[in-house]
């Protein structure tokens, strides 16, 4: 089934679902049929806490039958399962099997409500298979079970991967994770919180890339389309890369040339062409050749301001860094007056930055490897509590971008520098004497890149509506507004190039609806 096809019915069984009682399911309607949040500005994406209160509350989709049918889980009180197939062509929703009957023949002391599935699975000859611990085969025509063996290949412990879809095991140093979606469809990511809980963090299309801020130990989710898990992942102390190429093993794998080419690696420290290794050593930045001669590349580093987040430009060249100055580390305290299992309350404390706090600070220098010349681009520092500079680099692999967002959100910039000579322009430079929305509680890239133009769709809320905008990357300037309203747009949901189309997600579309309820359009 086309993926813009799939989108009107999802947004058209969505209609049919409200409409024909099934409400019951979609009870808060605060995410839509493919499990996206739809949270609000404020509150960021919701996430599960303690005990739920609210139940039949998501439909978290799982496709299958090329795409015409999907089955979900509904969690309900006291532990309770109950799982439903929808036929999305016919708008026909079912028990995916005879919960009752199943519950039987698993044997005694195995209630309805408590069955030990988690998941199902249907084959191409339309078998249904029943998982958890153990793996049963549904028999419809008995209503009976038989134990089963799972042939599929193994999923096995790789470097960054987990080798069991559980939970956040534990929050390490502030980090980055990357999902570079090397498949022909989209793909979903998602963070699987300390009560196992998933909250959706966006879809990434075809063949495009999703740098996510995290922290170390943090488990993150990737499903496709059809809602099937691709992996479980978990986040490392240093930035790692995902490639998802639907192979259901696929590892953390090191920054690739690709990767290098549209979005580098920070402190990767071998060259490209394998020639070179960039060290830091007494703060400064040295270059070992590949006989270990080395020479320092650096002067100006420092025990407060060390060099750091090493990038090499795609032709070997030069090394783009950036010398640190360390933000202050300072911690908020919590008291947790009624811990779980009772006692005396307990101390929590985490770090966060206050109004006054310094944040970590990066100046951005350029190290040509040729000349051994130092060229610091008349940039003002990145300033930030929590991401670091991502590069971007342009087709012609000389010059790279970076997004930018004031302190106070007051002013939002893509920057572009020439690695070769230093220069610097602001191919985007919107500021406002109130607040940018700068997309850190939702799932809506602000600048996604056109890969067969010089051109960049941009979201903006400058009309006093977020909407998106078509940018002349060369110029800078705003070719014309794709979409417009008094709407809120949501997030991209497919991108036609060839046709020049948008496939969207959006809300507050129509008076007197409810302005979350998501609608899809072109």
């Amino acid at each position: 089934m086309r993926p813009t096809l799939k989108i009107a019915i999802r947004g058209l069984l969505l209609c049919y679902l409200m409409a024909s009682g099934w409400a019951d399911d979609l009870f808060e309607m605060e995410e839509d049929l493919d499990g996206q949040p739809v949270a609000s500005q404020q509150r960021g994406n919701r996430v599960d806490r303690g005990m739920r209160r609210v139940f039949r509350d998501r439909v978290d989709a799982h496709w299958f039958a090329n795409d015409t049918t999907f089955w979900y889980r509904n969690d309900l009180l006291d532990g309770a399962k109950e799982f439903i197939v929808v036929d999305a062509e016919i708008g026909n929703r079912r028990l995916a099997f005879d919960h009752d009957a199943v519950a039987i023949a698993l044997g005694e002391g195995v209630e309805t409500g408590q069955l030990p599935i988690e998941e199902l699975e249907f084959s191409e000859d339309g078998r249904l298979f029943l998982v958890g611990k153990k793996r049963w085969e549904w028999i419809a025509a008995t209503n009976g079970v038989k134990e089963s063996i799972d042939t599929s290949p193994a999923k096995l412990p790789t470097d960054g991967v987990a080798s069991e879809a559980s939970r956040t095991p534990q929050t390490g140093a502030d980090t980055e994770i990357s999902f570079d979606n090397k498949m022909a469809t989209p793909i979903e990511i998602f963070w699987i919180s300390g009560d196992a809980t998933r909250t959706s963090y966006g879809k990434i299309g075809p063949g495009a890339r999703k740098d996510q801020h995290t922290f170390g130990g943090h488990r993150w989710a990737v499903v496709n389309d059809r809602g099937e898990e691709l992996g479980i992942y978990d986040a490392m102390d240093r930035p790692t890369v995902i490639a998802i190429d639907g192979n259901k093993r696929s590892p953390s794998v090191p920054f690739s040339r690709r990767n290098r080419t549209r979005g580098n690696a920070p402190d990767s420290g071998r060259s490209p062409d394998g020639k070179w290794l960039a060290l830091v050593k007494d703060h400064n930045v040295v270059v070992q050749s590949s006989d270990e001669a080395e020479f320092v590349l650096s002067q100006d580093g420092t025990e407060g301001n060390p060099f750091g987040q090493m990038t090499w430009s795609p032709d070997s060249k030069t090394l783009i860094v950036f010398r640190i100055e360390s933000g202050d580390a300072k911690e908020v305290h919590l008291i947790q007056s009624s811990p779980e299992g009772g006692g005396r309350a307990k101390l929590q404390s985490r770090p966060y930055a206050l109004p006054g706090d310094a944040f970590t600070r990066y100046e951005l220098n350029l190290l040509q490897l040729e000349s051994r010349i130092q060229i610091k681009p008349q940039v003002d520092r990145f300033e930030s509590e929590f991401a670091r500079p991502r590069l971007r680099w342009n087709k012609s692999n000389t010059k790279f971008t970076y997004q930018q967002t004031d302190r106070g959100h007051q002013r939002f910039r893509l920057i572009e520098v020439d690695s070769i000579d230093g220069g610097v322009r602001n191919i985007i430079d919107e500021t406002s004497p109130t607040f940018i929305w700068t997309a850190h509680t939702d799932s809506v890239s602000q600048v996604t890149w056109l890969e067969s133009s010089q051109e960049i769709l941009y979201a903006s809320e400058q009309s006093g509506w977020r909407h998106v905008y078509l940018v002349d990357a060369q110029t800078g300037s705003i070719k014309n507004p794709v979409t417009a309203g008094e709407w809120v747009f949501r997030g991209i949901e497919q991108v036609d190039e060839e046709n020049r189309q948008l496939w969207f997600r959006a809300s507050g579309c129509f008076p007197g609806q409810d302005p979350y309820l998501i609608h899809y359009g072109r």
